[in-house]
């Protein structure tokens, strides 16, 4: 999995922790990292400019003489893009500066060139060339065009400071098959919390006021392979691309930007290690279910492909079909789409083993899957729903129906006694109690009570 830095500061003070010191720390803890990777940008020197006129090239049908200007003069470029139009704001190369090759993706440098005949005093930049193709900035190929996201954009300006491109350092982590609670930003940053003695800033998100709604109607049939399964209903949604924010935390952790809708589930899964998916609210019939799929069933999922359910598959189906093949991949019958005004979002805890067995049964693993296979927070499902349906308010224009749920979602709490003389025998070096109380608290557990031979805590939902 991969985490950003610069979100785990968010919840942690990394401030004046290295990179090595880190890794070796998480490593040691017992939460492997396996790279780090720094990111920051591989173009250099690409400044604004605006096209102030467009001509025929003379020795080619296909390509344009395009004019900019810099804010210090005019260039004239030759570029064969389809999507230029006098007035727009672009980014512009000139000889010198580097960019990336769109085939290899390798960086080069731009040299003087000659093309059809006229001398092209530098380039205008796609999305590949500077390598932000994984940013949702336009549907469109070809040159990026500046002025359609980023408003009142000037020109001569460095690209860098248009952008806010932000240097970041990545770290791979891979956790165990027992500790589903570190598959997330919220998950490390606790365990860097304890590593290092520092507060972690969060707190689970709640609803303020009664959410609940007769407007649909969710039901667990097997109870076996879902404990807990609830729906939040959204209208009014305006489907469009996430702020750069987003793109750049999403892209950080190896996940393509799609669109803000999406996106948010995504984001989420990162932050609080909780899957969710999104259901187009019209193409259900009001009612949605969870339970093992019939002999015989299919479901063509979103990659377009059919697959053959059996009775290991779990499904979330509406009264006469399934629509989903529960916490490992959606169905083609009710995904989103740029026409989708209403949703469903699912937020559940699917149980381990059930969701292991439904995953081989058709053949596919998700990042879903990773986690609900470890075991997610059953207890942090709710708040996940939270936070999401928070983000879809503000970053989608979305209204709240309400949420309907199924299931149970709290543990039967869990207590244990801590005898500090049995850590200095098991470990065979001595830790002050105050030090074992301080890394169980900062963990997450809290202390119910003690002595100075002995205290008791709770555990935490996502350590049970």
């Amino acid at each position: 999995m991969q985490v950003s830095v610069n979100w785990l500061n968010e919840f942690v003070d990394l401030s004046n922790v290295d990179e090595a010191q880190l890794a070796h720390e998480l490593t040691m803890s017992g939460l492997e990292v396996e790279a780090i990777e720094h990111v920051e940008p591989k173009f250099t020197n690409i400044i604004t400019v605006k096209i102030e006129k467009i001509d025929a090239h003379p020795n080619s049908d296909r390509l344009h003489l395009v004019t900019v200007n810099t804010g210090s003069g005019l260039k004239t470029v030759v570029c064969g893009a389809q999507n230029i139009k006098e007035g727009q704001i672009v980014p512009y190369a000139s000889v010198g500066s580097q960019v990336l090759d769109r085939k290899t993706g390798e960086t080069f440098t731009l040299t003087k060139a000659v093309i059809r005949g006229v001398e092209s005093q530098g380039m205008l930049c796609s999305a590949d060339e500077l390598g932000l193709s994984e940013r949702n900035y336009q549907e469109e190929d070809g040159i990026l065009i500046l002025n359609r996201f980023i408003p009142d954009v000037q020109i001569g300006r460095n690209l860098l400071d248009v952008i806010d491109f932000e240097k970041d350092t990545i770290i791979d982590v891979a956790p165990t098959a027992n500790r589903g609670d570190q598959m997330s930003v919220i998950g490390v940053a606790r365990e860097l919390s304890s590593l290092f003695n520092t507060a972690l800033k969060f707190s689970p998100l709640e609803a303020s006021r009664d959410l609940s709604t007769d407007k649909f109607k969710v039901e667990i049939i097997d109870k076996d392979v879902c404990k807990y399964y609830s729906i939040g209903v959204l209208k009014n949604i305006k489907i469009k691309p996430s702020p750069e924010w987003m793109q750049k935390k999403l892209i950080s952790s190896g996940i393509r930007s799609i669109n803000n809708v999406v996106d948010i589930t995504n984001y989420v899964l990162l932050e609080y290690g909780c899957p969710l998916h999104a259901f187009d609210l019209n193409k259900l019939d009001g009612y949605l279910c969870v339970r093992r799929a019939k002999e015989g069933e299919k479901l063509v999922t979103l990659d377009g492909v059919e697959r053959d359910l059996t009775s290991d598959s779990v499904v979330i189906a509406t009264k006469d079909k399934p629509v989903c093949l529960g916490g490992v991949f959606g169905g083609l019958n009710s995904e989103i789409d740029d026409n989708t005004t209403s949703i469903a979002l699912e937020a559940a805890y699917f149980t381990p083993a059930s969701n292991r067995k439904s995953s081989r049964s058709v053949g596919y693993r998700s990042e879903a899957c990773a986690r609900f296979e470890r075991g997610i927070d059953i207890e942090a499902v709710k708040p996940a729903l939270m936070r999401a349906m928070q983000l879809l308010v503000e970053l989608a224009d979305a209204e709240i129906v309400g949420v309907v749920e199924a299931g149970e979602n709290r543990l039967e709490p869990i207590e244990i006694t801590l005898r500090y003389s049995q850590v200095t025998k098991l470990l065979g070096c001595e830790i002050a109690p105050e030090r074992c109380d301080s890394i169980l608290l900062n963990l997450g557990f809290k202390k119910l009570g003690g002595n100075i031979a002995a205290a008791k805590f709770l555990v935490p939902s996502f350590r049970a």
